[in-house]
């Protein structure tokens, strides 16, 4: 286009140039040359610093398209379908609280997740597409985050005593794992951040560092102490511990009683997020419940060790255990 352009501007001077030498008489024709070259030069360098402007002008508005006010407002404005396209979220029905869905399962066991709460971007697993097997792991591709530093903006879909749950959760987070995490608010300038939002169905949140903004999706029913602590393991990369590539030693899981909707969030993931972190524990706060989600009669793994109260298992009775500490302190040390 540039070259385009430029061959114009010199064609239209060549044309000038002739009808100005045939208007003039031969003293003129002396001087026309030299006027014509700086009229050109003065254009060129015009049309580049236009061009130049306008090109920089989309640039900044390309990079405005992330920051936690544009995402904001889209939400606001009801443009869910350019939200989930810059945050590479599957559906409408997951940001849009007009199109949330009724599930019948408890809303971090959301089916239409492959992870359940755990939202994966496309490449993340890196086996996506084989067979299906739960003996099989899944090769996932997780970042951390430099330095353990976290920003994060909460977004005005949240309603201010909401807000206040999600402000302890982080206070408390920042507390049990410092000092090698630090939750801290966005600034200007930071491209990889965390947006908290109320949105359409479950609750969610991407594995790790993605690049860019991603989101932590909140339903009311999960603005609660400790579900929150829990999603911000996910953000820092940790996944869920009955995951584990060595799970097996320590559950038997029941595949019969696993409704086929749930079937993929029992699958055994191959990562450091899962491996020579720490001893397998029951009562992490990263660990799944016995009974299969919305099924409460059926077992979905029973454990393989003795003297655990089953109750306990599950999402964390006792917020961020010894061993979810540590797991992070191996992680990010």
């Amino acid at each position: 286009m540039l070259h385009f352009v430029s061959d114009k501007i010199f064609y239209e001077s060549k044309v000038i140039q002739g009808n100005y030498l045939r208007s003039t008489n031969s003293s003129q024709i002396s001087k026309a040359p030299g006027r014509l070259s700086r009229c050109i030069s003065l254009l060129c360098v015009v049309y580049y610093v236009c061009m130049g402007h306008i090109l920089s002008l989309a640039d900044q508005s390309s990079s405005n398209n992330t920051t936690p006010e544009y995402l904001e407002n889209l939400l606001t404005t009801n443009k869910f379908k350019e939200f989930i396209t810059i945050l590479q979220i599957p559906n409408t029905d997951l940001v849009n609280p007009t199109q949330r869905k009724v599930i019948p399962y408890d809303l971090f066991f959301y089916n239409g997740i492959f992870g359940g709460d755990i939202l994966f971007r496309p490449g993340q697993i890196l086996n996506e597409g084989e067979d299906f097997d739960f003996n099989v792991p899944l090769k996932l591709a997780i970042n951390k985050w430099p330095n353990g530093v976290v920003p994060y903006y909460i977004s005005k879909t949240i309603e201010d005593n909401q807000t206040s749950v999600i402000n302890n959760e982080i206070e408390y987070t920042n507390r049990k794992l410092a000092p090698y995490i630090n939750f801290r608010p966005y600034q200007d300038g930071d491209e990889d951040y965390v947006l908290f939002f109320r949105g359409g169905s479950g609750c969610y949140t991407n594995l790790g560092r993605v690049g860019g903004p991603q989101v932590i999706s909140l339903d009311d029913l999960c603005l609660v102490k400790y579900f929150i602590t829990h999603e911000l393991q996910h953000v820092l990369g940790v996944g869920h511990v009955h995951n584990r590539i060595d799970r097996n030693e320590f559950i038997d899981l029941k595949i019969h009683n696993i409704n086929q909707a749930l079937k993929s969030q029992y699958e055994i993931y191959a990562s450091d997020a899962f491996v020579n972190t720490g001893p397998y524990e029951y009562y992490s706060l990263m660990h799944f419940p016995v009974k299969v989600p919305g099924f409460d009669d059926y077992y979905g793994f029973e454990l393989k060790q003795a003297g655990f109260n089953e109750s306990k298992v599950g999402f964390g009775a006792y917020g961020l255990t010894p061993t979810d500490v540590q797991r992070i302190k191996t992680l990010y040390s």
